[in-house]
């Protein structure tokens, strides 16, 4: 058992569609951590106050836990007054999580087809084979739109994360994939806890090969022949590759 303030308190920072809801299921399997998930998106509309509120309520945690460490999941869009979050966070001496996506292609067809599966379902995420999402075509200007929205919302997470000045690791979504229990490892060893394998009960909403869920590949492909985005295109990642 671990007192109050041997606890580590711990923050994993993401930019949206970068493996959040993949990193979270399997940091929740492990008994040593207690991790909630974007809770501050729920508390968005509620304003800056109830965020920290909440996150000082929280952070304190129980006076005695299984627990080593304690933590959260957030996109950093989601938080109301990054600057008071920041003092909070530097004040209690959190250890940083920075995940990212490397693909920027993918990031956005991600994103396009986790809406089209919130209509169809009601979910931004998928937990079961039983709603799989078709091909589809994609516009070419939607594409290109959720492509620079994206790409500035991972530099604005990866800002954050670094200039924070706290104990910091970067992790790719790209590696979760290709390693997922060498990358699960890395973070315990960052948190503090005993090496296990866990798994995660999230599931892809987008194939990794894009041909099978972009039905104008090709088209969208084309446009961008020639500029560092046109290798994210082919890219297919395999475990262990």
């Amino acid at each position: 058992m671990v007192v109050r303030h041997k606890l580590t308190r711990f923050i994993i920072l993401f930019p949206g569609r970068a493996g959040g809801t993949y990193l979270l299921g399997g940091l929740k399997g492990h008994p040593q951590l207690r991790v909630k998930g974007e809770p501050l998106g729920v508390l968005a509309k509620k304003g800056a106050e109830a965020q920290l509120t909440w996150l000082r309520d929280y952070y304190r945690g129980p006076l005695v836990s299984r627990a080593r460490a304690i933590g959260i999941l957030t996109k950093f869009p989601d938080i109301v007054d990054p600057e008071a979050t920041a003092e909070f966070l530097r004040g209690i001496g959190t250890r940083v999580v920075s995940l990212e996506r490397e693909n920027h292609v993918k990031t956005a067809v991600s994103i396009i087809r986790a809406r089209k599966l919130k209509d169809a379902t009601g979910r931004w995420n998928k937990y079961s084979t039983d709603t799989e999402l078709e091909a589809f075509d994609i516009d070419p200007e939607d594409l290109e739109l959720r492509l620079a929205r994206s790409q500035a919302r991972k530099a604005a997470t990866a800002k954050y994360a670094e200039d924070l000045g706290l104990p910091f690791m970067r992790l790719t979504y790209e590696s979760l994939l290709t390693d997922a229990d060498a990358s699960f490892g890395r973070v315990f060893d960052f948190l503090g806890a005993e090496p296990m394998t866990v798994t995660s009960n999230s599931l892809k909403v987008t194939s990794d090969d894009l041909r099978k869920s972009v039905r104008n590949f090709d088209e969208l492909r084309a446009r961008y022949v020639g500029t560092p985005l046109e290798p994210m295109f082919d890219e297919v990642l395999t475990p262990g590759g």
